[in-house]
């Protein structure tokens, strides 16, 4: 299912996590205040932690949420604002997650989507939130995920919020090969244990890291529940915010130990024994029949 890596064990990707408030946009001069921000963030970052491979920010980070005046602010692909942000990448040598509001150029709800953006300033990754947040997130669901070529031997897939609520979407992305996770999400209260819960229990059912970087704060609607964090692929915390503050922290993740545990582990190695299942009493491949009828009777 995995490609082995050609980087080493011990090769680190430095990741740091950036948990912040945008303005809940009403009109396009305070996107672009927000576009300031976030190239305020990434200088901040690569100062503090020059060694950064990769800077993640949450869902919205671009428009924030407005109540009455979100669909106001949505933005091209290919406009200013999203030229500034892969600018700023490719001017520290850094690669980056951010989330906008996307036109739909038929004419429809925008799209969520969030962008991974490489160090050249060229747009890595474009995936389009498959399960928004019914009733009140009225964007146009996209229908598939991504996976892309990162540094340090990295394979990064996104998901976006409520998509990390379903463990299929992170079993798929981690079917496509990835061994991190990106979920930005502006994930409100009540749900904070929940946040905390589904970010550990996707790492642990697909073997890879996952970074999930939530807002914080409270705009026009919710308040966010903040505690951004990178989990390990067992499932353990390694870093992590608190509930309450705007900031940054930063660990070194190992992206070729996922394929190594992948490839290596007898026990607990949920991706293998999902698709062998009994190999143990049926060698050497087990039962690779499908036996859940909720995934059969699909429709």
């Amino acid at each position: 299912m995995v490609l082995g890596s050609v980087h080493g064990i011990d090769e680190a990707l430095a990741v740091v996590i950036v948990q912040m408030k945008p303005i809940s946009a009403a009109d396009m001069g305070e996107v672009q205040r927000n576009v300031n921000t976030l190239c305020a963030w990434l200088d901040r970052a690569k100062a503090g932690f020059p060694g950064a491979d990769l800077v993640v920010f949450p869902e919205g980070s671009l428009q924030g949420y407005h109540v009455t005046n979100w669909e106001d602010t949505v933005v091209d692909l290919e406009g200013p604002e999203v030229a500034a942000l892969a600018t700023h990448c490719r001017q520290l040598g850094v690669w980056a997650h951010f989330s906008l509001l996307e036109r739909n150029p038929g004419g429809g709800k925008p799209y969520n989507t969030s962008l991974l953006i490489d160090d050249k300033g060229e747009v890595a990754l474009r995936y389009v939130k498959v399960n928004p947040w019914v009733p009140l997130e009225e964007c146009t669901p996209g229908d598939s995920f991504y996976v892309c070529a990162g540094p340090k031997g990295s394979r990064l897939g996104v998901i976006t919020c409520y998509d990390g609520d379903m463990p299929e979407a992170a079993r798929e992305v981690a079917s496509l090969g990835a061994n991190v996770l990106i979920r930005g999400a502006a994930y409100m209260e009540p749900y904070s244990d929940p946040w905390v819960f589904t970010n550990r229990a996707r790492a642990w059912e697909n073997l890879l890291y996952v970074v999930a970087v939530n807002q914080v704060g409270t705009d026009p609607m919710y308040t966010y529940v903040g505690r951004s964090m990178i989990v390990d692929f067992d499932g353990a915390i390694i870093t992590a915010l608190s509930a309450h503050a705007e900031g940054m922290t930063k660990a070194d993740i190992y992206p070729a130990l996922v394929d190594s545990a992948r490839k290596q582990y007898a026990e607990q190695n949920h991706l293998y024994n999902l698709l062998h299942r009994g190999y143990s009493a049926l060698p050497p491949e087990g039962k690779r029949d499908n036996p859940y009828r909720f995934y059969r009777n699909w429709k």
